[in-house]
């Protein structure tokens, strides 16, 4: 999978290719390092708007793509699992919250599924728990591009967890 994702998005279908799903395929942590360098050497040319991980993407994975997240332009949808633990939600949150190092600002990311089924029906789960919702009730006050968050399937948030994101949102409103 990582072999497919450097071919496609560092060769020239990279300028046009809207959508990469490899859920379901057992794309891990090499294949979002992968995926993550091409976002830093081509990102501003890239077309990608979607990416589903849905495979074995852990705490690494998310770590490689946070760090480039800003180059990544035109990527509004990202789906990432199944692996995934509060350390990886952790590097993600903090990816969209923080402006780039290079003055660019954040992701124009309007769509974070760490749970749920994609459109083709592979579901994404993680092993997320209530600091995962902690660090997830950033988002609405830092990330003004964020329009869709989905966490089903994670049945470690709790009651807690969730009134807490509730509240953050509530707390976010004009």
């Amino acid at each position: 999978a990582a072999a497919l994702a450097r071919t496609l998005l560092g060769g020239a279908s990279g300028g046009t290719l809207r959508c990469l799903h490899l859920g379901g395929s057992g794309a891990g942590d090499t294949c979002a390092a992968a995926v993550a360098e091409m976002f830093a050497t081509n990102g501003p040319r890239l077309a990608l708007t979607a990416l589903c991980l849905s495979g074995a993407v852990g705490d690494a994975g998310a770590a490689h793509l946070a760090g480039t997240l800003h180059h990544a332009t035109s990527l509004r949808e990202l789906w990432l699992g199944n692996h995934l633990s509060d350390a990886g939600v952790e590097a993600i949150v903090q990816a969209l919250c923080a402006p780039a190092a290079d003055g660019r600002g954040r992701s124009a990311l309007t769509r974070l599924c760490l749970g749920g089924v994609t459109r083709s029906g592979v579901s994404v789960t993680n092993d997320l728990s209530g600091r995962a919702a902690e660090v997830l009730a950033e988002l609405p006050r830092s990330s003004a591009a964020l329009t869709e968050l989905r966490l089903s399937g994670n049945g470690g948030l709790g009651g807690a967890g969730c009134i807490r994101l509730l509240g953050a949102l509530q707390a976010s409103q004009p």
